[in-house]
């Protein structure tokens, strides 16, 4: 607990809004998406899935490990959206460890440029938080947004690497 508390304020000093973006693809996806007001869940991190799966059009959709509550939410929102279990679209990891994403990415050969995958609990323990360090090194991930309650990872080759810290 202790550990979470000083990392979400850690987070909180050094977190920026819509105004401290500068990349044009990261200010809309965060003023458009992250930011509307429609919310789906009371779940952060599902929140963020759900609002992403909308921006971006999303056909098909991956969730580790399996929710079926979460699962028929998706279903409810968006009923065109197929859950699979390798995803090209989206996958979101609600509980990562190293197994499960090296399952998932970046050896994943279906992961192409637009795919974005959400993490989950990424400041839960130190291990946690140094597994989310080690991933956002990795030469495939070019743009992270660290929104504290989870995380998005782009595989844009287009972009430059950067890191954002945004409060949501």
């Amino acid at each position: 607990m202790y550990y979470r508390f000083i990392s979400y304020l850690k987070f909180l000093w050094h977190s920026k809004n819509e105004h401290g973006v500068h990349s044009p693809f990261i200010f809309k996806y965060v003023t458009q998406c992250l930011y509307a007001k429609k919310k789906y869940s009371k779940d952060k991190a599902q929140n963020v899935v759900l609002k992403s799966l909308g921006y971006f059009q999303c056909q098909s959709l991956t969730i580790v490990p399996s929710s079926i509550d979460f699962e028929s939410e998706v279903k409810k929102n968006f009923p065109t959206i197929t859950v699979e279990p390798i995803s090209v679209d989206l996958i979101y990891i609600s509980d990562f460890t190293e197994d499960v994403l090296q399952a998932y990415i970046p050896n994943n050969k279906k992961v192409r440029n637009d795919t974005v995958v959400i993490l989950g609990n990424i400041y839960k323990n130190r291990k946690s938080a140094n597994l989310w360090e080690k991933l956002k090194e990795s030469d495939k991930i070019k743009v992270t947004v660290d929104m504290y309650h989870c995380a998005a990872l782009f595989f844009r080759k287009e972009q430059v690497k950067e890191h954002f810290k945004i409060r949501i």
